[in-house]
């Protein structure tokens, strides 16, 4: 078995599979999702272009017949060749998020434009109509300056990030958005949701906190820390995701994390604490470690097969030590739960889960998925090295025969497979946490 093009472009001078266009502008950012709920995925690519034209958005769909990409939804004589053109207004993407918003079974795309002040928090919603074969706004707001679907809040912070989830087990995602500004105003949140049927449904806030000065749903804690990433998946098994929020804190602080959970049923409902440390001096859910490294980036994965995410937490260390993960497990259920590690290395100096190596090399970043079809997710790290070395990939996984909590007969986690294992298998319907920062 070998890897080969899906669909080479006959003489193309790049060896493409797909050419978005002919124009002068290379891809800014790409992200996928089957907006069309037929079951493939399709492409959407950003053009690193400035003004209106970085909001023309080409949407790449695969043709089993053709074999072949051809563009989903090309509107005719467009200048950008764009299948999406979100705004005349004169701001390009920032970035995107995918998810299905409104419990169609087909996926939405949102949209942060990369503008100052309150308008870097008015957000585009884009959706295929299926009928008519053409993308138009999901929910727009009558009259509005920005052409906007969302209008997060008046305030002069934009969008510092966004992420999907469907935090009350409704099956529809709701978007968390993270405002960019410093302090603790930088951990107040806002959670949109998707209210009524297409095409006469209206955004709203989730959760709105009356009178809370930024307009937030979420207020994780009033300490001078700002939050610096997210990660989202349901880690109680509950079918409701939970939100995991690092703080941009330098030192031990910076590894002591939030958990929001969004508890009762909307409209009605609030966003708590999932497992509060009693007089934690971070307010913290979570205290991966007193060692003094903040947290570089989380990732999420149901490692053990039961039903509940565990979080990896990468230290933000030099060396070694910055491949020794820490894997935090919620043990219990909601409310009196509490966070555990999940497989410590006995007399680990880092209080490690997981050391990926000894060599001097620290973790880049990390991605979660089955590799060997035993529905058990794995997890794939690489490492910051330069040359070849870079491209030497760590996967890991639990011992098959272990459970949580774990013995004390032999070490948890362990290097299961080789980067030259013949083994792995990518399925579409796994699910993997990815995380996007300012």
């Amino acid at each position: 078995m070998s890897w080969d093009h899906i669909s080479p472009i006959h003489g193309h001078a790049m060896g493409a599979d797909i050419d978005c266009s002919g124009l002068q502008y290379p891809a800014k950012f790409i992200v996928g999702g089957d907006f069309d709920s037929d079951g493939l995925t399709e492409l959407v690519a950003a053009p690193a272009a400035s003004g209106s034209r970085g909001n023309d958005l080409w949407v790449m769909k695969y043709n089993i017949a053709a074999a072949s990409w051809q563009h989903m939804a090309p509107i005719p004589n467009h200048p950008m060749d764009a299948d999406i053109d979100c705004s005349g207004r004169k701001f390009p993407a920032k970035f995107a998020v995918v998810a299905d918003f409104d419990g169609d079974d087909a996926d939405e795309l949102m949209i942060a434009p990369d503008a100052a002040g309150s308008r870097g928090n008015d957000l585009w919603v884009m959706k295929f109509d299926q009928v008519d074969g053409l993308w138009q706004h999901m929910g727009p707001i009558p009259n509005h300056p920005m052409d906007a679907d969302i209008d997060c809040s008046g305030l002069q912070f934009p969008a510092k990030f966004a992420y999907a989830g469907d935090f009350d087990g409704d099956g529809r995602a709701e978007l968390l958005v993270a405002p960019k500004v410093g302090g603790t105003r930088g951990n107040d949140l806002w959670v949109m949701k998707y209210v009524g049927t297409f095409p006469s449904g209206a955004w709203q806030h989730m959760a709105p906190i009356p009178n809370h000065p930024m307009d937030a749903d979420i207020d994780c804690s009033g300490l001078q820390f700002a939050a610096k990433f997210v990660c989202v998946s349901d880690f109680d098994g509950d079918e409701r995701d939970e939100l995991v929020i690092a703080p941009d804190a330098a030192g031990s602080r910076g590894n002591d994390l939030w958990v929001m959970k969004y508890v009762g049923r909307f409209p009605d409902g609030t966003w708590q604490h999932m497992a509060p440390i009693p007089n934690h001096q971070m307010e913290a859910d979570i205290d991966c470690s007193g060692r003094r490294f903040p947290a570089k980036f989380l990732v999420a994965g149901d490692f053990d097969h039961d039903d509940r995410a565990e979080l990896i937490v990468a230290p933000d260390a030099a060396g070694s030590r910055g491949n020794d993960l820490w894997v935090m497990k919620y043990v219990g259920d909601f409310p009196n739960g509490k966070w555990h590690h999940m497989a410590p290395i006995p007399g680990d100096m880092m209080n490690a889960d997981i050391d990926c190596s000894g060599r001097q090399f620290p973790a880049k970043f990390a991605i979660v998925a089955d590799l060997d079809g035993d529905l058990r997710v794995e997890l794939i790290v690489a490492p910051a090295a330069s040359g070849s070395r870079g491209n030497d990939w760590t996967p890991t996984s639990i011992a098959a025969e272990d459970s949580f909590p774990p013995s004390s007969r032999s070490p948890r986690i362990s290097i299961a497979m080789g980067p030259t294992s013949s083994s792995s298998r990518l399925r579409s319907e796994d699910r993997t946490a990815t995380i996007f920062g300012s």
